[in-house]
């Protein structure tokens, strides 16, 4: 297990008990990384995570296809400070899948903003490197969504995950829920086929929506009756002669 630090959100700096504080830490894909630090003022921190092909306002440190949204505390990872510290150990095999190797990293903040977000914030920042355990057998898939016009929103099992275009990986086979969202244009939403090992292509063309006519019909006006024929009166042909029949009124 890899123990870090961040430095203290409010104080200066702030370590637990035997554990050195670094800003960078590299851990196999897999491992547990122990995360501390000190918020002084605050009884809850939010963490989050970004890095290779994850939302770019970050994810969930306990699943990586949750795109955390600024303003919803649910949407991040929530740890309590205990005192003026707090700890949280980080799974890096998430419930959410595997993600790739690379470099990541861990922001600690004061308030539920992404990264997008984050001006005039209190945050701290550690940088994971994570590196692969030796050949892996792949027992995920990934989804690749693109539109036209590009920047829609993209939403998987309800859970945000960018604009396009965007891929979204380690994704464990089964079948989703997609859904695309842009300002003026009519939503799609389509179930998804993800297999192991392979990359599922999404294209879409959003359309707008079918204006609603507001014209009015005019009723039909009845027929006006001939000039020439009286009411009450008709013809008849019968026994091929022509006769004329009149009714009257009482």
């Amino acid at each position: 297990m890899a123990a870090v630090c961040l430095l203290g959100i409010l104080l200066a700096a702030a370590t637990l008990p035997g554990v050195s504080c670094a800003k960078t830490v590299t851990a196999t894909i897999g491992d547990e990384v122990r995360l501390s630090g000190a918020a002084a003022g605050s009884d809850t921190v939010y963490l989050f995570l970004t890095g290779p092909n994850l939302a770019p306002n970050g994810v969930r440190l306990d699943n990586i296809r949750s795109a955390v949204v600024t303003g919803n505390p649910g949407s991040f990872t929530r740890v309590t400070v205990m005192g003026t510290t707090w700890s949280y150990r980080w799974n890096t095999r998430t419930g959410g899948g595997t993600p790739d190797a690379g470099t990541y990293t861990v922001y600690a903040v004061l308030l539920p903003n992404g990264r997008q977000d984050l001006a005039g914030t209190d945050y701290e920042t550690i940088s994971v490197v994570l590196a692969a355990g030796g050949i892996e057998t792949v027992t995920t898939g990934s989804i690749l969504v693109t539109s036209i016009p590009a920047g829609a929103r993209v939403l998987l099992d309800g859970n945000e995950q960018g604009t396009t275009p965007v891929t979204i990986r380690a994704l464990d086979p089964g079948t989703y829920t997609l859904v695309l969202l842009a300002d003026n244009f009519t939503p799609i939403e389509e179930t998804v086929q993800v297999e192991t090992g392979r990359t599922t292509n999404v294209t879409r063309t959003l359309k707008r929506p079918t204006p609603v006519s507001t014209a009015l019909t005019t009723p039909e006006q009845p027929a006006s009756p001939s000039p020439t024929q009286s009411a009450g009166a008709g013809w008849v042909v019968a026994g091929g002669l022509l006769g004329a029949w009149i009714f009257g009124r009482r």
